[in-house]
């Protein structure tokens, strides 16, 4: 069950990358960002999963992929940062009707994305290596 989750936390945020792209070539930058969050969100969220920790809010993921990824050296800060700041664009994006982001600032929060989902699919390919490496051994 877990491997499942973890896969179908990937496939969402595949998905929601895809999203965040088509809205962003619309000019729909708050929705972009939006989109482009929860790409991260959800890859945080099968790392996560992969030590067994199951936050149950969006502050929660943020603050336990720091600590477990981050801070533990698996992953380098960029990682962490990248995802506080989209977390908290996030917000502005889906809150504050006031927000209205330029075009460079939500480019920059998909390339963030982007990068952020190809570490974490990395990462579970290199345990799921190890993982099967530790099996073959019986």
């Amino acid at each position: 069950m877990l491997k499942e989750e973890i896969i179908k936390e990937i496939e969402v945020a595949e998905e929601e990358l895809s999203s965040a792209y088509l809205l962003f070539e619309n000019g729909k930058y708050r929705d972009a960002i939006s989109r482009a969050y929860y790409s991260m969100f959800h890859a945080a969220r099968a790392l996560l999963l992969m030590r067994d920790i199951i936050p149950r809010k969006h502050a929660g993921v943020v603050s336990m992929f720091g600590r477990y990824f981050v801070k533990e050296g698996i992953v380098d800060e960029v990682y962490g940062k990248a995802l506080t700041r989209a977390f908290e664009l996030r917000t502005k994006a889906d809150y504050n009707v006031f927000y209205s982001p330029v075009r460079e600032e939500a480019e920059e929060i998909l390339e963030d994305a982007e990068k952020f989902l190809e570490k974490a699919k990395e990462i579970l390919k290199v345990v799921e290596y190890e993982r099967e490496s530790v099996e073959g051994v019986h």
